[in-house]
């Protein structure tokens, strides 16, 4: 498990930098809360996570699995970063914009899974997280993720329901956006809604561990979606490289 690792990514894109004031600067408004939203395919708004809720949650990730399965099969997307150990590729959409960036490991598929599941150690690797959180878990998982203020880009939240599957010799977890009580809307915080969400690991025939991010995400805020996605695109490498890292020092224990 101490093997070399190639440079590794995260559930759902970075928080973009930048270091320019206009246009990209953010107004936050006092509240954010948005009782309006409603998504197609996931993201469904949730008055309590009850019972009857529990089942729309699981509805609504099962639509999102359906997405994810699209996007890792989608050829439409514009290549926007290709190096040596990574390749990113994406596409504005309707809601916000895709993202799927592809790279490979020496560690095993299920200790790749392993440690990107853990929210304790999310903060430790990934340099914008301010904190994350389990929420509640059960047939799926609720999660807090609080982003950090970076330049001009406002700090974001989300609140995620995660849930596996199994697809072929892959491994899969695929997340989408909720409500709910237990994690309000805050104050001078946007938030952020993740349609559909993918991390997807698999064995090569070289005995390497194939790993896929996907997600389909509305960053929230004043700037436009098309700058979102490269900033976020820009980033991928170096979020990659803090994920290699942390596998890597995990791995070794």
């Amino acid at each position: 498990m101490g093997a070399q690792v190639s440079r590794c990514l995260r559930c759902f894109p970075p928080l973009p930098f930048s270091s320019t004031k206009e246009p990209l600067s953010e107004t936050v408004p006092l509240h954010t809360e948005d009782k309006s939203f409603v998504s197609p395919t996931s993201g469904i708004e949730l008055e309590l996570l009850d019972d009857h809720s529990s089942v729309r949650v699981l509805e609504s990730l099962d639509k999102a699995h359906r997405a994810v399965l699209e996007l890792v099969e989608r050829e439409d997307l514009d290549t926007l970063v290709e190096t040596a150990e990574v390749r990113v590729c994406g596409k504005v959409s309707v809601r916000g914009y895709c993202l799927r960036t592809v790279w490979e490991t020496a560690v095993g598929k299920e200790r790749v899974m392993e440690f990107f599941r853990r929210a304790d150690l999310r903060p430790t690797w990934d340099v914008n997280m301010e904190s994350c959180r389990v929420v509640s878990q059960g047939e799926y998982t609720v999660t807090y993720q609080l982003y950090k203020k970076v330049m001009a880009v406002s700090p974001r939240d989300m609140v995620l329901a995660s849930k596996a599957y199994n697809q072929a010799q892959a491994l899969l977890d695929v997340s989408t956006s909720i409500d709910t009580p237990d994690c309000p809307p805050r104050d001078n915080v946007i938030r952020a809604r993740v349609f559909a969400g993918g991390f997807r690991t698999e064995t090569t025939e070289m005995g390497l561990t194939r790993v896929m991010l996907m997600t389909e995400i509305d960053f929230g805020g004043v700037i436009p979606k098309s700058v979102m996605l490269r900033m976020s695109a820009m980033n991928m490498p170096m979020f990659i490289k803090h994920l290699s890292q942390g596998l890597l020092k995990d791995a070794s224990i």
